[in-house]
């Protein structure tokens, strides 16, 4: 009976995650020059680009400056605020129905 092959999990540090993030964020280049760049699966970094967003919003919504945010994550404002009227309003959307 043969044994099944089982391949190891990658793990990524967060610095190396936040630095492709930044790349697809700015705009400097898409998902897939990145992911090939780096031997990321596109897919996979659209789900870190995504979770990276939510988190931002999170941090909006709980009361931080975007201006805050904006230099901590070297973000321009006007992107946060986008995010935040995509993923915010779902959110509140959700918290208003639970009631």
């Amino acid at each position: 009976m043969k044994k099944k092959v089982v391949k190891k999990r990658k793990r990524y540090t967060l610095e190396y995650k936040l630095d492709c993030i930044k790349k697809v964020v700015n705009g400097n280049e898409s998902a897939i020059k990145v992911g090939l760049k780096h031997g990321i699966s596109p897919s996979l970094l659209n789900r870190w680009v995504r979770e990276f967003k939510k988190s931002v919003v999170e941090k909006k919504l709980r009361g931080e400056s975007i201006l805050k945010i904006g230099q901590e994550y070297e973000i321009q404002p006007q992107k946060i605020c986008c995010w935040v009227r995509q993923y915010g309003f779902q959110k509140h959307k959700e918290n208003f129905f639970d009631k």
